[in-house]
């Protein structure tokens, strides 16, 4: 069973923000961006209980004459509910922002303040869509924002590189402010052996501290990473890539990373 619900027709560039809540089994919810009768193209997908918690949504549309559909399916043996909450449209794109209580995803190959620095960097981070075609077929075909192969993703890929290689992503500078925690909340994609992913912050005096590391192989599939920030100064966060001791050309590594960095404060 499904049932959706169109909006109203739309022209020029638009940023569609909204919230929805999928909780039980056997919920998906779905949105296409429709020209008349024509369903189109997926824009964004979830499927699966997303808990128990209402969650943002955030898409660019950009056709005119059109409507974004909200599509919610029901498999034969669905239990619980499929909703969505505050629909609004803007004018102009969505922008991206990685500021405390906003996320960013690098949809739309947007980096939202990220830097890299070649000092004691041997790789550079590259943004890419999902469903490019240049990208190697042992690459996950969707990003984890939209769930579709139309999005973008930041990643590493260390095939036929050296030994011993470190790829560094800095964040925008965070203000943080006295007797604060932050969560930070992340999803990444590691598969390959002898590869680590740390993240880290630093201060505003240089002190780095670690708060999250893997170096095991997950399989291609996106997995949520997340952490506790504690910090009474001005801090940002580093993600490192490291490649360890092997023979190059002989093992395929990769690492992608869809970096959803979104800080909640603890009060």
């Amino acid at each position: 069973d499904y049932a959706r619900l169109k909006s109203p027709l739309l022209n020029d560039v638009q940023c569609m923000t909204f919230y929805y809540h999928i909780y039980g089994h056997g919920g998906t919810l779905n949105l296409y961006m429709a020209l008349g009768d024509n369903l189109g193209i997926q824009l964004w997908t979830r499927k699966g209980s997303q808990g128990d918690v209402w969650r943002f949504g955030r898409l660019s549309t950009n056709k005119n004459n059109a409507n974004v559909v909200f599509e919610a399916i029901a498999d034969a043996n669905a239990i619980g509910d499929v909703s969505i909450d505050d629909v609004k449209f803007s004018p102009g794109a969505c922008k991206e922002s990685a500021a405390i209580g906003e996320s960013c995803t690098f949809t739309d190959y947007t980096q939202c303040g990220f830097t890299q620095n070649t000092t004691g960097s041997s790789l550079q981070w590259q943004t890419f869509g999902g469903g490019d075609s240049q990208l190697r077929t042992t690459a996950i075909p969707f990003d984890h924002t939209t769930g579709t192969n139309r999005g973008s993703y930041i990643y590493i890929d260390f095939e036929n590189r050296g030994e011993n290689l470190r790829g560094h992503l800095y964040s925008p500078v965070y203000e943080s402010t006295k007797n604060q925690s932050y969560c930070v909340e992340f999803y990444y994609v590691l598969t390959g052996t002898n590869i680590t992913l740390n993240v880290s912050t630093e201060s505003s005096t240089g002190t780095q501290r670690n708060i999250f590391t893997r170096n095991y192989d997950h399989g291609l599939t996106w997995i949520k990473g997340e952490a506790t920030i504690t910090i009474t100064s001005q801090f940002r966060i580093i993600f490192e890539a490291i490649s360890g001791n092997f023979r190059q050309g002989t093992i395929l590594l990769m690492i992608f990373m869809y970096i959803s960095i979104y800080f909640s404060r603890f009060i």
